[in-house]
């Protein structure tokens, strides 16, 4: 059975036990534990997963993990769990003013987290960058509900494929998409200043004054719907079609933009770029033009 396959199969185990799934130690054995023994990860072996998992944090008294799953012996993710019905925004809120998973990344080789009721799981990085890492998982599993590219994500985190360098490239890949996918929907509904200017620039010589950011916005907004579309889907090639940049007159056309519809998607497995591998920066040289292909 192909690992898509035993996503599918679990998926279907849960639909069928939902209603039964009235506590958290339910939840637990009916989706959880199947869901990381599908990853590869024997929940019948605590030298890989092991409940109840103690950690001691300083000098306070000894905190306690739902679970934690190893690799000869040594934490590479901390779990903790939730009953099926849970609110898991409630939840993670709740957790963390009570202690964060978090904390326990400088005193553990693992770096990685996760927060699940079981249907939905939410994996965290320590990534080391200024992106609030708490704030943003890299990768949210609905098992109810998931898109084929997001397997490949998850399968990074199955026990034949893990590789913490590569898992952490990809999760900083990931988690910087969909801040830019955000911002790029923010911009798509109300685009601000900044961004006003930046492209004006781009087509315009001279001062722009406030007046003119306000005659602009609403053609800026015009524009972006254009490329990106009402709802993430972009425009037909034939609609994005532009004048190049070298086509600048003295007034503003915010359309002056090259037409990148032609590139390719980069396919299912996300490679790990050579300045991944050398630690060079925070963000994939090409990461911002893959998300503005993806729209």
């Amino acid at each position: 059975m192909s690992f898509s396959e035993r996503i599918s199969s679990l998926q279907s185990s849960a639909e069928r036990q939902l209603h039964a799934l009235g506590s958290r130690k339910k939840t637990e054995n009916a989706l959880i534990l199947p869901f990381f023994n599908m990853l590869g990860y024997n929940p019948f072996d605590v030298r890989q997963v092991e409940p109840e998992y103690e950690i001691g944090h300083g000098e306070q008294a000894t905190k306690t993990v739902d679970y934690a799953i190893k690799e000869e012996g040594t934490p590479i993710m901390l779990l903790q769990c939730a009953e099926a019905k849970t609110d898991l925004d409630a939840y993670e809120d709740e957790a963390r003013g009570e202690g964060s998973l978090f904390e326990y990344f400088g005193e553990l080789e693992a770096d990685v987290a996760a927060f699940t009721n079981g249907l939905t799981y939410r994996f965290y990085a320590d990534l080391e960058t200024s992106i609030r890492t708490e704030e943003h998982p890299f990768l949210e599993f609905n098992l109810l509900d998931y898109e084929s590219d997001e397997i490949q994500d998850l399968r990074r985190l199955s026990k034949p494929a893990f590789d913490k360098k590569r898992i952490l490239s990809a999760a900083r890949d990931l988690q910087t998409s969909q801040l830019l996918r955000s911002y790029f929907a923010r911009q798509r509904e109300s685009p601000d200043d900044h961004l006003v200017r930046f492209l004006a620039a781009q087509v315009y010589e001279g001062e722009i004054s406030g007046s003119q950011l306000d005659r602009l916005r609403p053609l800026v907004q015009k524009v972006l719907e254009e490329l990106i579309g009402r709802d993430g889907e972009g425009a037909p090639p034939s609609e994005q079609e532009t004048p190049s940049r070298s086509d600048r007159t003295e007034e503003p056309d915010a359309s002056g933009r090259e037409d990148d519809s032609e590139r390719s998607s980069q396919g299912d497995e996300i490679p790990v770029d050579e300045d991944d591998e050398n630690g060079t920066g925070p963000f994939d040289k090409d990461l911002a033009q893959r998300v503005i292909d993806d729209f």
